[in-house]
C-alpha cells in the first residue's frame, strides 16, 4: 500500500510518499494514520523553526538599528553639551535666569534623547 500526500507552506511544496512496511503492520489504515500524524507533527516543527528564525532575524536587525541610534544619540548629546560649554565660556557674566534657562534647554534636549534611548524595544 502506498499513499502520496502533498503539503504547501511558507512558499514551498513538499510531496511525501507513505508506504506500508511489509509484514510489520496488520492494519494499513492505522499505519497510514500514524504516518500522516508524524508528517503533520513535522509540519508544526517546520512552522516553529520558521517562527524562531523570523524572531531571531527581527531581533538582530532591531539590535543593529539600536546601536546605530546610540551612535546618533551620543553625537547629539555631545553636540548639545559642547554648545553649552561654549556658551558658558563666552558668558561668564550671565545672570541667574540665563543660566537656569540654558540648563532647562539642555535638560530638555537630553531628556528627549534619553527617553528615546530607553523606550527602544529590541525584543520585538
Amino acid at each position: 500500500m502506498s499513499k502520496t500526500m502533498s503539503k504547501t507552506g511558507f512558499g514551498q511544496s513538499k510531496i511525501v510518499q507513505l508506504k506500508k512496511p511489509i509484514g510489520q503492520v496488520q492494519n494499513p489504515t492505522l499505519a497510514y494514520g500514524v504516518a500522516v500524524q508524524a508528517y503533520i507533527l513535522s509540519g508544526v516543527s517546520e512552522a516553529e523553526e520558521y517562527h524562531a528564525e523570523e524572531c531571531f532575524e527581527s531581533y538582530t536587525h532591531n539590535l543593529f538599528n539600536v546601536v546605530q541610534d546610540i551612535d546618533n544619540i551620543k553625537n547629539r548629546l555631545q553636540e548639545a553639551a559642547q554648545k553649552s560649554i561654549t556658551w558658558l565660556e563666552n558668558n561668564q557674566e550671565a545672570s541667574k535666569d540665563e543660566y537656569e534657562r540654558k540648563q532647562k534647554l539642555l535638560e530638555g534636549i537630553a531628556d528627549q534623547i534619553m527617553n528615546k534611548l530607553y523606550n527602544v524595544d529590541v525584543s520585538s
